[in-house]
Protein backbone atom coordinates (compact mmCIF):
# COMPACT_ATOMS: atom_id res chain seq x y z
CA UNK A 1 0.00 0.00 0.00
CA UNK A 2 1.22 3.23 -0.54
CA UNK A 3 0.01 5.73 1.62
CA UNK A 4 -0.77 8.99 -0.39
CA UNK A 5 -1.33 11.68 2.76
CA UNK A 6 0.66 9.97 5.31
CA UNK A 7 -2.65 8.88 7.75
CA UNK A 8 -2.74 5.36 8.00
CA UNK A 9 -1.01 5.54 11.22
CA UNK A 10 -4.02 7.78 12.60
CA UNK A 11 -7.07 6.57 10.57
CA UNK A 12 -6.14 4.10 8.72
CA UNK A 13 -6.04 2.75 4.95
CA UNK A 14 -8.54 5.14 3.00
CA UNK A 15 -9.76 5.58 -0.25
CA UNK A 16 -6.81 8.00 -1.66
CA UNK A 17 -4.28 5.33 -1.07
CA UNK A 18 -2.65 2.99 -3.30
CA UNK A 19 -3.04 -0.55 -3.00
CA UNK A 20 -0.92 -3.76 -4.72
CA UNK A 21 -2.34 -7.38 -4.97
CA UNK A 22 -0.35 -9.67 -2.56
CA UNK A 23 3.17 -10.64 -3.58
CA UNK A 24 4.37 -13.79 -2.00
CA UNK A 25 8.27 -13.60 -0.86
CA UNK A 26 8.74 -17.38 0.44
CA UNK A 27 12.19 -17.83 -0.56
CA UNK A 28 13.31 -13.78 -0.99
CA UNK A 29 15.32 -12.63 0.62
CA UNK A 30 17.11 -8.93 0.89
CA UNK A 31 20.26 -8.67 -1.60
CA UNK A 32 19.59 -12.24 -2.58
CA UNK A 33 18.21 -12.13 -6.11
CA UNK A 34 16.18 -10.17 -8.39
CA UNK A 35 13.77 -7.31 -6.07
CA UNK A 36 9.98 -8.16 -5.90
CA UNK A 37 7.82 -6.12 -8.32
CA UNK A 38 4.69 -4.09 -6.64
CA UNK A 39 2.50 -2.73 -9.21
CA UNK A 40 0.44 -0.25 -7.28
CA UNK A 41 -3.29 -0.56 -9.42
CA UNK A 42 -6.27 0.11 -7.52
CA UNK A 43 -7.80 1.99 -4.70
CA UNK A 44 -9.95 0.95 -1.77
CA UNK A 45 -13.46 1.60 -2.56
CA UNK A 46 -15.31 3.78 0.07
CA UNK A 47 -17.95 1.07 1.88
CA UNK A 48 -21.62 2.18 1.10
CA UNK A 49 -22.41 2.59 4.36
CA UNK A 50 -20.00 5.14 5.32
CA UNK A 51 -20.68 6.97 1.96
CA UNK A 52 -24.55 7.25 2.70
CA UNK A 53 -23.52 8.82 6.37
CA UNK A 54 -21.59 10.97 5.04
CA UNK A 55 -23.41 12.70 2.67
CA UNK A 56 -26.70 12.61 5.20
CA UNK A 57 -24.21 14.76 7.55
CA UNK A 58 -23.47 17.36 4.38
CA UNK A 59 -26.89 17.26 3.18
CA UNK A 60 -27.71 18.72 6.98
CA UNK A 61 -24.81 21.39 6.67
CA UNK A 62 -26.83 23.32 4.77
CA UNK A 63 -26.57 27.22 4.74
CA UNK A 64 -28.20 28.57 8.29
CA UNK A 65 -27.04 25.21 10.02
CA UNK A 66 -23.60 24.18 9.54
CA UNK A 67 -20.39 25.89 7.22
CA UNK A 68 -17.03 24.68 6.34
CA UNK A 69 -14.30 27.46 7.06
CA UNK A 70 -10.45 26.40 6.18
CA UNK A 71 -7.93 28.57 5.81
CA UNK A 72 -3.95 28.15 5.36
CA UNK A 73 -1.94 28.86 7.90
CA UNK A 74 0.99 31.22 6.90
CA UNK A 75 3.51 29.86 10.23
CA UNK A 76 2.16 26.50 9.50
CA UNK A 77 3.11 26.13 5.59
CA UNK A 78 5.93 28.04 6.33
CA UNK A 79 6.87 24.77 9.28
CA UNK A 80 6.61 22.08 6.80
CA UNK A 81 7.28 23.64 2.97
CA UNK A 82 4.10 23.00 1.67
CA UNK A 83 0.31 24.49 2.38
CA UNK A 84 -1.20 23.17 5.65
CA UNK A 85 -4.83 24.49 6.24
CA UNK A 86 -7.04 24.79 9.43
CA UNK A 87 -10.38 23.58 9.40
CA UNK A 88 -13.82 24.00 11.46
CA UNK A 89 -17.06 23.14 10.71
CA UNK A 90 -19.05 26.41 12.65
CA UNK A 91 -22.25 25.02 13.70
CA UNK A 92 -24.98 28.06 13.76
CA UNK A 93 -27.92 27.91 16.69
CA UNK A 94 -31.73 27.76 15.14
CA UNK A 95 -32.55 30.53 13.47
CA UNK A 96 -29.87 32.52 13.12
CA UNK A 97 -30.24 33.73 9.73
CA UNK A 98 -33.53 35.59 11.39
CA UNK A 99 -31.47 36.85 14.29
CA UNK A 100 -27.67 37.60 12.59
CA UNK A 101 -28.04 40.68 14.24
CA UNK A 102 -28.56 39.02 18.51
CA UNK A 103 -25.21 38.32 19.88
CA UNK A 104 -24.43 34.50 20.65
CA UNK A 105 -21.90 32.91 22.96
CA UNK A 106 -19.32 31.05 21.17
CA UNK A 107 -17.84 27.72 22.32
CA UNK A 108 -14.78 25.97 20.39
CA UNK A 109 -14.85 22.58 20.95
CA UNK A 110 -11.85 19.42 19.41
CA UNK A 111 -12.11 16.07 18.84
CA UNK A 112 -9.45 14.61 20.53
CA UNK A 113 -7.20 11.37 18.95
CA UNK A 114 -9.32 9.47 16.39
CA UNK A 115 -11.82 12.02 15.67
CA UNK A 116 -11.44 14.45 12.26
CA UNK A 117 -13.06 17.09 10.09
CA UNK A 118 -16.16 14.68 9.64
CA UNK A 119 -16.44 13.35 13.12
CA UNK A 120 -16.73 17.51 13.83
CA UNK A 121 -19.27 17.92 11.49
CA UNK A 122 -20.79 14.65 13.32
CA UNK A 123 -20.78 16.40 16.69
CA UNK A 124 -21.70 19.64 15.40
CA UNK A 125 -24.82 18.55 13.75
CA UNK A 126 -25.34 16.49 17.06
CA UNK A 127 -25.37 20.11 18.88
CA UNK A 128 -27.93 21.62 16.26
CA UNK A 129 -30.57 18.70 16.97
CA UNK A 130 -30.18 19.91 20.92
CA UNK A 131 -30.12 23.14 20.51
CA UNK A 132 -33.41 22.81 17.88
CA UNK A 133 -35.00 20.65 20.34
CA UNK A 134 -34.96 23.05 23.40
CA UNK A 135 -32.16 20.53 25.07
CA UNK A 136 -29.86 23.15 25.37
CA UNK A 137 -29.28 26.96 24.68
CA UNK A 138 -28.78 28.68 20.95
CA UNK A 139 -25.02 29.65 20.66
CA UNK A 140 -22.68 28.98 17.51
CA UNK A 141 -20.51 26.31 17.91
CA UNK A 142 -16.87 25.85 16.49
CA UNK A 143 -15.52 22.45 15.97
CA UNK A 144 -11.78 22.53 15.42
CA UNK A 145 -10.09 19.65 13.29
CA UNK A 146 -6.63 18.75 15.05
CA UNK A 147 -6.08 15.96 13.19
CA UNK A 148 -2.84 15.20 11.25
CA UNK A 149 -1.25 12.18 10.17
CA UNK A 150 0.98 11.66 13.14
CA UNK A 151 -2.18 11.75 15.72
CA UNK A 152 -3.58 15.34 16.78
CA UNK A 153 -1.73 18.40 17.13
CA UNK A 154 -3.46 19.56 20.58
CA UNK A 155 -2.93 23.42 18.92
CA UNK A 156 0.09 23.33 20.91
CA UNK A 157 3.28 24.30 19.71
CA UNK A 158 5.95 21.58 19.50
CA UNK A 159 9.39 20.72 17.00
CA UNK A 160 7.50 17.68 16.08
CA UNK A 161 4.03 19.49 15.09
CA UNK A 162 4.64 23.05 14.11
CA UNK A 163 3.38 26.35 14.88
CA UNK A 164 0.09 25.43 15.93
CA UNK A 165 -0.67 27.58 19.32
CA UNK A 166 -2.21 31.30 19.85
CA UNK A 167 0.79 34.09 19.65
Amino acid sequence: MLDVDHSMNYCGRDKKDWISPVVALASWTPGGGAEPVLTLDHQQDESPRRAAIKADMLAQAKPGVAQREQFESPLLTRFWGHPVSIKAWVILPPGYDEHAADTYPTAYSTHGFGGDIEYALSSGLSLHSRMKNGKMPPMIWVMLDESIPEGTHEFADSVNNGPWGVR
